[in-house]
């Protein structure tokens, strides 16, 4: 319970800090934050898992680590499969050449 209240140890904060430090250029700090996210992440709301994991996919492409790229999006696109974060995974992942229908 008290990891709940301590907004520093909180998926969200953890997931918009490091989305802030990705749109800053701080790719690494980015990655760093939002792993440590999705270690916290209560898998009990899917599209907020999927969010973080979009988003990682994202900091990874970008930094060139594709094939961990291409992992955070299939999980994004399973844990949201109709939802928004879902779309967007399923479609980085075919702008990667995966089709995300057929792995």
């Amino acid at each position: 319970a008290a990891v709940r209240r301590e907004p520093s140890h909180n998926i969200f904060y953890l997931d918009t800090l490091g989305w802030l430090q990705y749109g800053q250029g701080r790719l690494e700090e980015a990655e760093k934050n939002i792993r440590a996210a999705l270690v916290r992440a209560d898998f009990s709301t899917p599209g907020a898992l999927a969010e973080a994991l979009y988003h990682l996919g994202v900091v990874q492409r970008d930094r060139g680590h594709l094939e961990d790229a291409k992992a955070a999006f299939e999980r994004a696109s399973v844990n949201d499969p109709a939802g928004n974060y879902g779309r967007r995974a399923r479609g980085e992942l075919e702008k990667l050449g995966v089709d995300p229908y057929h792995r």
